[in-house]
């Protein structure tokens, strides 16, 4: 770690103190010279400071970003993905069905998996709704869904071939990962706030 920040640091003192000899060289009052000075060591040693804890603000920024910009992004570590639960205590995740990406809420108490309409038309995939449709019973009360079928849907590291998948009548804009998704992985496990799953 020294090796890399050594010669940053011995940079910085060597601009602080130019740019310090370029003020005094104008002459300037002691009073002006040191308040430029001031401001020019509060600016080194802010970016000093950045370059040092780089790691640790980067881990501070995906935080955050979670928090503030509701990031779904899953983070694979080894073969298994972490997903960080959102502010408002669910866990969603971006996946990717047959190269377009998704977002979607992941709910153990949901049996099946489910597309939005929305989702559904723009994957191009026909939903017979001349055909009887299968009823789920939802917190809204029952609710008719259709099959369809999807090539590939992969979240992180998890990757699914031939995933059958529920669309519901109605406009509904939400897409689910249910128990179904879940019961296809090797684990999951939910522990402070990060569900890890394994493929």
């Amino acid at each position: 770690m020294m090796g890399v920040v050594g010669p940053e640091l011995v940079w910085a003192i060597i601009m602080l103190v130019l740019v310090a000899s370029s003020i005094w060289s104008h002459r300037m009052p002691i009073g002006q010279f040191l308040r430029y000075s001031l401001i020019w060591a509060a600016l080194f040693v802010g970016i000093y400071g950045l370059v040092l804890f780089r790691s640790e603000l980067g881990e501070f920024w995906v935080r955050a970003k979670v928090d503030l910009l509701g990031d779904t992004t899953p983070e694979v570590v080894g073969s298994a993905t972490r997903i960080r639960q959102s502010s408002d205590g669910h866990f969603r995740v971006s996946a990717t069905i047959d190269g377009r990406t998704f977002e979607f809420l992941i709910d153990s108490g949901a049996t099946s998996s489910f597309l939005s309409t929305a989702a559904a038309a723009e994957l191009g995939l026909a939903v017979r709704r001349d055909r009887p449709g299968l009823v789920f019973q939802t917190a809204n009360g029952p609710i008719n869904a259709w099959p369809v079928d999807v090539g590939t849907i992969r979240a992180g590291s998890i990757e699914m071939r031939d995933m059958r998948m529920m669309v519901s009548d109605g406009d509904n804009s939400v897409n689910i990962l249910g128990m179904d998704w879940l019961n296809r992985l090797a684990g999951w496990r939910v522990e402070q706030g990060i569900m890890t799953v394994e493929p």
